[in-house]
């Protein structure tokens, strides 16, 4: 991190986008390199079910707000939602 006397012109800061990050922090404009999500490889167990949480992700988003009720009043009172249980229901069987 950097502290800058003040922020750049916005057509400096659009310049440097995905290089440096210009942001104020308390009160402090600052600068820094551009946020990165780790690379860290996945697990040869996890592959097969990364396309099945896709498509249960997208079924979720198909559904009629009739069709989420259950999920949503099972959730109720819970720290999950009623995505949660119906990703727990389509991935791996119900088992609440």
């Amino acid at each position: 991190m950097a502290r800058l006397s003040n922020l750049p012109e916005t057509a400096i800061i659009n310049g440097f986008k995905k290089t440096i990050d210009f942001y104020v922090y308390r009160g402090q404009a600052c600068a820094r390199s551009w946020p990165r999500k780790p690379q860290m490889p996945r697990a040869a167990s996890t592959q097969p079910m990364i396309a099945a949480f896709r498509y249960a992700v997208y079924i979720w988003g198909l559904l009629t707000p009739e069709q989420k009720e259950p999920y949503n009043s099972m959730a109720a009172g819970t720290d999950l939602t009623g995505r949660d249980y119906f990703m727990r229901a389509y991935l791996g069987g119900i088992d609440f």
